[in-house]
């Protein structure tokens, strides 16, 4: 941890590390201010001046200073995981663990604390838990993609590029429409529908000569050669795309090892 191993030393590695959790622990006799006074001496920051700076700096970093004299109970959910925030990052931490961030927090306060992580983000490395592609997309410079396992890892441009997907969404006002887009997108390899909408498709894209399915150009041409579907977008996935793609890659490759193990017993 920051250079020093959680073995040998594991007390200072401690010291590094710091963890907002995805409830909000918090306690309703104590106000903001005795929230972190509290949790410094935990962490052992001496009283005085240098405590006292401590808070000072964490509450203009989080916005919570015009809050520093409330009961934690009287704040608003936002603030009160913006108060689970400002616990963990007293002491200054290197390395930060994140549970669910903002789940549960309308949207503008969400955009809030989203401003107040970056705000205090500079020099320390940030670990974030969610089920949010709006978060990933909003906070994210490196992505890993879990389930069971870690299935794919990269910046969100990277495994943008390396799942390439369009999806492509057709103006369809009747049912014979509808079964028009469907029968065209089925001469399209590797298309499927997106979601359960059914005038909607996801499109793998290939990249150069080599591989499966068409490259951007060829989708294009296909769609400009359809004189009946005139009306449609074509836009890159976003994240939440490419996460359901990679799990469904990974399930699809887990059935082909169990049908392989089923074989040779």
């Amino acid at each position: 941890m920051n250079g020093t191993s959680v073995i040998r030393h594991t007390k200072t590695a401690r010291a590094s590390l710091s963890v907002c959790p995805q409830f909000t622990a918090i306690d309703s006799q104590l106000s903001v201010w005795e929230h972190l006074v509290v949790y410094g001496r935990l962490k052992g920051l001496p009283k005085g001046e240098i405590l006292d700076r401590n808070i000072d700096v964490i509450l203009k970093a989080t916005s919570l200073g015009q809050y520093r004299d409330r009961f934690a109970n009287k704040l608003s959910g936002g603030n009160q995981r913006t108060l689970s925030l400002a616990i963990a990052l007293i002491g200054n931490p290197l390395v930060l663990l994140i549970d669910e961030f903002s789940t549960g927090i309308d949207a503008r306060m969400k955009r809030e604390m989203w401003n107040t992580l970056r705000n205090v983000a500079p020099g320390k490395a940030i670990v974030i838990t969610t089920h949010s592609m709006e978060e990933v997309s909003a906070l994210a410079t490196d992505v890993g993609i879990l389930a069971k396992k870690l299935l794919a890892t990269g910046t969100p441009q990277a495994l943008s590029e390396r799942y390439a997907t369009y999806e492509v969404h057709f103006a369809c006002r009747s049912r014979e429409g509808v079964a028009k887009a469907q029968a065209l997108m089925a001469k399209v390899p590797g298309a499927r529908l997106a979601d359960d909408v059914a005038t909607r498709f996801e499109v793998p894209i290939r990249k150069g000569a080599d591989g499966d399915g068409l490259t951007l150009a060829e989708l294009f041409r296909v769609l400009g050669d359809s004189e009946d579907l005139t009306e449609h977008t074509v836009e890159k996935a976003g994240l939440e795309s490419i996460f359901m793609k990679v799990i469904r890659e990974n399930r699809v490759a887990e059935e082909d090892v169990r049908r392989r193990k089923w074989r040779l017993c």
